[in-house]
């Protein structure tokens, strides 16, 4: 048994943590200026579970000063109203339970009697009560943290001995089911299938520990239970992936196909974590989502990689698209050609309309190609956003056809599918074009028709489609 002092045998256990543990804190009331020593010299990846009740908060036995505090550190903070264990952790696989709080009185000489016991190994279920604790907690952010300062003033003006003040009504907040803990993180579904059932047999999940922790955090984050068949297992896996928040906006953005690239950037922009993750840091959590949908998706959904770049598609929606492109594309393809075949524009007229445009694009001072430069001042290049108009404006086409007037939309889709295609035939050539081994390629947007594309006009017979139909040219 552990006695009193307790500080110096919880910071012993903890700085024993290998650099690649982590440390779980589970303490209801903590005294900041007790935690700092606590964790000095500690530089493990943190997460510290505590209470803030208003009373506690006003009679000083919690402090607010704590987030700050972690922030500063690159803690994460969670609140729940109903601990009172005393959990000092390594990895939550073994534990200090004690019966002190992060304070002078609960830790250091001269303070409370206290006692603690060093845990063995915790069983599955032991974790996953711990797990279960953190998962239901709410994550402080800087919103939260403020919910709490403004009620924490105005009951300290009101403070008495005995006063008594209500607590914080914590209502299950959306945000927090789009922070990055909130997608998975087991690369391999069948390393949690697996895992699952050794943990069934009071095993240990995986022998890598990363893994181990991986599938911990899945079954808490999706609120499966140990007990459960094989089969039903899978099931409620299933069920609880795809019914999760963060899954069905992703599985919105697949509308209905999204590059990895792409994935990432949506992601970045509507994570509600705090600083914003970088993309780079987003890479493994796309890759794990990519995996999920598609082991998870029964067939729904599948992988391929145009252009260098891995794109997650629904796979009816995009048969029906290529069939319907069938009928679909080849128009839009001789309207194109129509287009190019028509008077354009030099590059620096071009340049100009660019920045009138709503979203400022950029345009090479040089072409890619060299050669390309005695081109420059020929009134025969077009851009992007001219094509877009006139096809839109040629075929009457509605906002649904058209949708998002950016690379999500399905317009604009369509037309780079168009102009790729036209590409790739040696029908048309771009002023700036580069191939990029991970993005994929990249162009400032601007074509002219080539030999090969008049020549190819006259072969699908629209040449006097062109001389005789009735629409003139839009002011872009």
């Amino acid at each position: 048994m552990i006695k009193s002092p307790l500080f110096n045998e919880i910071q012993n256990y903890l700085i024993r943590a290998k650099q690649e543990d982590q440390i779980f804190i589970y303490v209801p009331y903590i005294k900041t200026n007790i935690l700092e020593k606590l964790l000095d010299g500690i530089e493990n990846k943190t997460t510290i579970i505590t209470t803030w009740h208003m009373n506690d908060l006003v009679r000083g036995s919690s402090e607010l000063e704590l987030y700050g505090f972690c922030k500063s550190q690159g803690i994460s903070l969670y609140i729940s109203k109903n601990i009172h264990l005393k959990v000092y952790s390594v990895n939550l696989d073994t534990a200090i339970v004690a019966s002190g709080n992060i304070s002078k009185n609960g830790l250091m000489p001269n303070g409370n009697f206290e006692a603690g016991i060093l845990s063995g190994k915790f069983s599955n279920q032991d974790r996953l009560y711990l797990e279960k604790i953190k998962n239901d907690a709410e994550f402080v952010t800087p919103e939260v943290f403020e919910k709490y300062l403004k009620r924490y003033n105005e009951c300290k003006e009101t403070a008495y001995p005995e006063n008594k003040f209500e607590d914080i009504v914590n209502v299950p907040k959306s945000e927090d089911n789009f922070l990055i803990s909130a997608l998975p993180m087991t690369k391999n579904v069948d390393d949690l299938i697996k895992g699952y059932d050794k943990m069934n047999s009071r095993l240990k999940p995986s022998e890598n520990q990363i893994i181990t922790d991986c599938i911990y955090h899945d079954l808490s984050n999706y609120k499966i239970e140990l007990g459960l068949s094989k089969e039903e297992f899978i099931k409620k896996l299933k069920i609880e992936f795809f019914a999760h928040p963060f899954t069905q906006k992703i599985d919105e953005f697949i509308d209905p196909e999204a590059y990895f690239g792409s994935i990432k950037e949506w992601i970045q922009d509507n994570c509600t974590n705090i600083p914003t993750p970088g993309r780079r840091e987003l890479t493994e959590n796309v890759q794990v989502l990519y995996e999920w949908f598609v082991k998870l998706g029964d067939g729904k959904y599948a992988i391929d990689r145009p252009n260098h770049s891995q794109r997650l598609y629904k796979v009816e929606e995009i048969e029906d698209e290529v069939s319907n492109s069938k009928k679909n594309i080849l128009e839009y393809e001789d309207e194109v050609l129509l287009i190019l075949n028509e008077p354009g524009y030099t590059i620096d007229q071009i340049r100009e309309k660019y920045k009138k445009l709503p979203t400022k694009y950029s345009l090479h001072d040089e072409p890619s190609d060299p050669d390309e430069q005695v081109n420059e001042f020929r009134e025969e290049w077009h851009y992007k956003n001219e094509i877009d108009v006139e096809i839109e404006n040629r075929f009457s086409l509605t906002e649904e056809q058209v949708g998002e007037r950016n690379s999500r939309g399905r317009l604009y889709k369509k037309i780079v599918n168009v102009i790729m295609s036209l590409h790739e035939e040696k029908l048309i050539k771009f002023w700036y074009y580069k191939k990029h081994l991970i993005r994929g390629s990249s162009s400032d947007g601007v074509w002219m028709l080539t030999e090969k594309g008049r020549q190819e006009i006259q072969n699908r017979g629209i040449v006097n489609k062109k001389r005789n139909n009735k629409f003139t040219k839009s002011n872009f």
